[in-house]
């Protein structure tokens, strides 16, 4: 069974002449993760798809989907390839993730190095690590229960979340 996304009415019409269902997603739920979802769904239909444009997602928002497609030997239909034109639909899906694939490369090279750059120059990504006495002194308040979580937060410098884990992490282990 042919199955047809889109997010355009338009494009709609058309699916419905080569598809016997096709979803229409609103706008606000045109993201990655219903696109997954979506291809999820249905990986042992035939997906097809009006046009890329159509899709409106950046191509690392499609790897997920795409990724999914390749794992299953599936292929995504395109009724308008645009400058893609007489590529096969199994080529197109393959060179489409293969270029997902690179550009999530790309990112994660691009963002290790600026994580590198950053250790570098002395900046440390994260959050600060808690010395010995402030976790000390929150579970000696803690235990005194004269203080609340927060009174306790706020004498420490620390978050709420931070004293909360400290002063109940003894009673826990």
């Amino acid at each position: 069974m042919k199955v047809g996304y889109t997010a355009d009415s338009v494009a709609a019409i058309s699916l419905r002449e080569v598809c016997q269902e096709v979803s229409l997603i609103k706008p606000e739920d045109n993201n990655a993760a219903h696109f997954l979802e979506f291809i999820a769904k249905n990986v042992e239909n035939e997906i097809v798809a009006f046009s890329l444009i159509d899709l409106n997602l950046q191509l690392i928002q499609l790897l997920p989907g795409l990724r999914l497609l390749h794992e299953q030997g599936k292929s995504l239909i395109l009724l308008e390839k645009g400058v893609l034109g007489e590529i096969s639909d199994e080529v197109t899906t393959s060179a489409l993730y293969q270029m997902a694939v690179m550009e999530e490369e790309i990112m994660r090279s691009r963002t290790m190095e600026g994580i590198e750059n950053a250790r570098k120059k002395g900046l440390i990504a994260g959050r600060p690590k808690i010395n010995e006495r402030v976790v000390e002194k929150i579970r000696s308040l803690y235990a005194s229960r004269q203080k609340t979580i927060r009174e306790i937060a706020d004498i420490c410098g620390v978050s709420v979340g931070t004293a909360y884990k400290y002063a109940t992490q003894e009673e826990k282990t």
